[in-house]
């Protein structure tokens, strides 16, 4: 029987971390918000893999074929962050606000079943592309704060659980540059006020994009598409005065796509 173990280290990058109990992994989206985000990591990430193997050998003690027969994620980490509630994830502790006599408390010594976290840390590549590494764990390795002389780091290590059946955990890396960033404009044209004149500017993604433009009576919709209006600029022609309200999707070389926020202007003719 052999145990390897295998490093690999991601450098800064944002960590988030919560108390889970679904039974798929999330969106990007429900996973990386500013609720979930526990700090970042300035001193680099370390996933540790260590496989157990097994090897099948011959009358000649010569191996014929191995197998793995367990497997152990964790994940090691130096958070720059101070926040009680985010500590209380990785033991038993329990956490309390106590208004009463202004404080927050981090309580340890209860004991008990460890709490089952979802962990992900994304790092920024120079390209704008992200790698993310997704587990499932818990805590219950213990973890260390040092008061120094430079910024405050809370050393943690996770271990992933088998929480969801026949996962532990997964890295993901982004195939091209992502679209960052759509902003639409709307503004009336000053030398035909039944115009409005809309610009849209991209940023991330690959050239050539190609838009859709889209319009609506209300702020919050339904919106439905203009018709011929798939360059990123358009000019709306024929308007009254009133009201109006737009917004544009992208979509750069590589299919990927984002829509900007709508865009409100109101005219007189």
């Amino acid at each position: 029987m052999a145990e390897n173990i295998n490093d690999i280290v991601l450098g800064a990058g944002e960590l988030y971390l919560y108390e889970y109990s679904g039974s798929t992994i999330p969106a990007d989206s429900v996973i990386e918000t500013e609720a979930h985000n526990v700090g970042h990591c300035s001193g680099g990430f370390v996933v540790g893999y260590t496989p157990e193997k097994y090897d099948v050998k011959n009358q000649y003690n010569r191996i014929v074929k191995s197998f793995i027969t367990d497997e152990k994620v964790e994940a090691k980490t130096g958070i720059l962050t101070w926040v009680l509630s985010k500590l209380g994830l990785l033991s038993t502790a329990v956490f309390a606000t106590d208004t009463a006599n202004n404080k927050k408390t981090l309580t340890f010594g209860a004991g008990g079943a460890l709490k089952t976290v979802l962990l992900r840390f994304v790092h920024v590549k120079e390209d704008g592309r992200k790698i993310r590494f997704t587990m499932i764990g818990q805590g219950g390795n213990g973890f260390s704060i040092e008061f120094g002389k430079t910024e405050l780091v809370v050393d943690a290590a996770i271990t992933a659980i088998e929480y969801i059946k026949n996962f532990l955990a997964i890295f993901e890396e982004e195939l091209y540059i992502p679209i960052t960033a759509v902003t639409a404009t709307a503004t009336q044209n000053p030398e035909a006020s039944s115009t409005i004149d809309l610009a849209a500017t991209v940023t991330g993604g690959t050239e050539p994009y190609t838009y859709v433009w889209y319009e609506a009576s209300a702020l919050d919709g339904p919106y439905t598409a203009i018709v011929g209006a798939t360059s990123a600029t358009y000019a709306d022609t024929g308007n009254t005065s009133g009201t109006y309200h737009y917004k544009v999707k992208a979509t750069d070389k590589n299919g990927l796509f984002l829509e900007s926020a709508p865009v409100s202007i109101t005219i007189t003719v």
